[in-house]
């Protein structure tokens, strides 16, 4: 404990761990959790705005018995590095603190973890009491801290807190035991029993916001095995589920309804000070937690924001009104956005690929009311020195973050494309003429060529069981490779599928199959398939969740070119590589056409997975 100059007073430590920064960093970022373990008291937030309008987060929490108010600044970090917090008092003892949390590697598996607290205190009395009460007992916690990260980190503990694991609560045990039987009829019982034991012994703030991708390792399942398993626990009773709408800055929730009905087509996010647009297929998230029947849950909050909760920022800097500063952050390949809070618009720096080991690129970052600019706005090196300049008359926060969404949302476009979701949920729809923007879903038409003579050749009865098996060889291929079917008119049906792989996919199966089914009085089963991809609007229609726009009407015009056995796709499909991928392996043909109400020809592609029918 060192003692400065108006009762100020400084507290450093660092340790040497055997265990790397890379495994060590994810550890010491969870500042909500460090802020538990140190025996902070639980904090309060709430936003507000400054007479310019900027975002200010104030909280309130209690410290040595008293209850304190303060500002808290904005995290700020360089990702895999260090981590900054500061925070000024309105009342209380304290007149301000700031600490810091930094990684540094000193080997392959080793690293020096330093935590370096300052506060600066209104009297000598409660300073001297801050020492004589906490400082050795906050360095003793720190140290407690690293070496059980570093145990974890390196496999010797099974919990980041404790060497064994946390204990079952055989309350929650208890209390599923009725929704088990109902779950055990769609789901594994191997499944039901990981899915039961996580959430009687993980602790509330793992469970108060479960995202189904994130579960799936804990499960030993496929991303979409366990959004598959959270909506099966969810009809059995044992979680609830809720819808998200996350803001595009920060990624975090903003608002929360419990079903989709209730989710708003605008958003406002207080800490980025925007409002936002809700898009389907990008920031409407579907999360569940146990439902109450089984376990009530609680979340404290410890810490406002920090590096793991906004992961895909990877620097975040606050620069008082005039200061430049230097930031030097090891940055991999791809498109990065550059943006300021409270400042219009963004800028975009790539980062390519093939960057020499040790490279090193400058680059410049100014900030001003009019915007922010970046110079160069293409580099190619491992490690990025940033020169950060904010040429605001206010202090503004800086951040350096990678433009793709983290991949750990299951989103509204993904769940509702389920035919698991169409079959258990089919009472959560839009609210009635709202309509929501879906950035891209990929839709499928079929239809049954010649349906209409065939009743008439061979009957009512036998056309009836061809076209009965036929709609349900649909059903089960659609269910099979994760998509849902939308409708069906007549003998047509018109399916969803959240990315254009899997639709294809679906379709070669659909036409392999056809192609095995017994003829009925010597006609064949012959299905008709468009395929399409891109943006639409998501709407409530007939009482289930329909897409309407020009993406339909192309995705509807592209069947009509398929003359049966095979698979038209429109050139936005191949354009994703995964789906040019798969199709390059099937006998195909150019074509070129006019579609109905789109102006001018339009170049598909005519698949052929089962080869061509003689008569082609």
């Amino acid at each position: 404990m060192e003692e400065t100059q108006r009762n100020e007073v400084r507290l450093f430590r660092a340790f040497d761990v055997p265990a790397s920064a890379q495994a060590m960093w994810p550890l010491v970022a969870d500042s909500s959790r460090l802020g538990r373990a140190m025996g902070l008291d639980p904090m309060k937030f709430q936003n507000t705005r400054t007479a310019s309008g900027r975002v200010q987060h104030r909280a309130t929490s209690t410290f040595l018995g008293k209850e304190v108010h303060w500002d808290e600044h904005p995290a700020q970090w360089v990702e895999g590095q260090q981590y900054a917090i500061l925070r000024v008092f309105q009342d209380g003892p304290i007149e301000e603190t700031f600490h810091t949390v930094s990684v540094t590697p000193t080997g392959e598996n080793t690293c020096r973890v330093a935590f370096d607290w300052r506060g600066r205190f209104k009297s000598t009395p409660v300073r001297m009491l801050f020492n004589s009460v906490m400082g050795g007992r906050w360095a003793s916690a720190w140290e407690k801290q690293f070496t059980a990260m570093a145990r974890f980190a390196t496999g010797q503990a099974r919990e980041v807190d404790q060497d064994v694991a946390y204990p079952v609560r055989q309350e929650v045990v208890v209390a599923a035991m009725p929704m088990r039987t109902a779950l055990q009829k769609r789901v594994p019982e191997h499944v039901v029993d990981a899915l039961v034991g996580h959430l009687a012994s993980r602790p509330d703030e793992e469970l108060m916001r479960i995202r189904p991708y994130v579960l799936a390792s804990k499960l030993g399942l496929t991303r979409m095995g366990a959004l598959k398993t959270c909506l099966y626990a969810t009809r059995a009773g044992l979680l609830s589920m809720r819808w998200d709408l996350l803001c595009p800055h920060c990624q975090g929730p903003k608002d929360t309804a419990d079903t989709l009905g209730d989710v708003k087509g605008v958003g406002a996010c207080d800490s980025c000070g925007i409002q936002f647009d809700a898009q389907f297929d990008r920031n409407v998230e579907v999360t569940f937690a146990p439902s109450t029947a089984v376990r009530k849950v609680e979340v404290q909050q410890f810490c406002f924001g920090g590096p793991l909760l906004t992961p895909h920022i990877r620097v975040q800097q606050e620069l008082h009104a005039g200061e430049t500063r230097v930031v030097q952050a090891g940055l991999g390949p791809g498109r990065y956005r550059v943006r300021a809070q409270g400042v219009p618009g963004t800028a975009m720096l790539d980062l390519e690929d093939g960057a020499l080991p040790g490279s090193q690129a400058q680059v410049s970052v100014k900030v001003d009311p009019a915007g922010v600019t970046v110079e160069p706005h293409t580099v190619r090196a491992q490690t990025v020195r940033f020169s950060l300049v904010n040429e605001t008359l206010e202090t503004t926060p800086v951040m350096v973050e990678t433009s793709q969404w983290v991949d750990t949302a299951a989103t509204a476009a993904t769940v509702t494309s389920l035919m698991e979701f169409r079959d258990l949920f089919s009472s959560e729809l839009l609210a009635p003429g709202q309509g929501l923007q879906v950035g891209q879903v990929t839709l499928m038409f079929t239809d049954l060529k010649g349906s209409t003579r065939m009743y008439e050749q061979i009957g009512d009865v036998k056309a009836f069981t061809l076209v009965r098996d036929h709609f349900k060889l649909l059903e089960d291929v659609i269910r099979e490779t994760d998509g849902g079917i939308v409708k069906t008119i007549g003998d047509a049906v018109m399916a969803v599928f959240d990315n254009p792989r899997r639709a294809l996919a679906a379709a070669v199966r659909i036409q392999e199959r056809a192609k095995d089914l017994k003829p009925v009085d010597g006609h064949p089963t012959v299905i008709k398939i468009g395929i399409h991809t891109g943006p639409c609007i998501a709407v409530q229609q007939n009482d289930k969740i329909d897409y309407f726009g020009n993406m339909v009407n192309v995705a509807a015009r592209t069947q009509n070119e398929s003359v049966g056995w095979d698979i038209v796709l429109t050139q936005a499909m191949l354009q994703d590589p995964d789906t040019a991928a798969l199709a390059a392996n099937i006998p195909s043909e150019p074509l070129v056409t006019e579609l109905k109400g789109i102006a001018g020809p339009v170049t598909l592609k005519r698949l052929w997975p089962v080869g061509k029918p003689p008569q082609s």
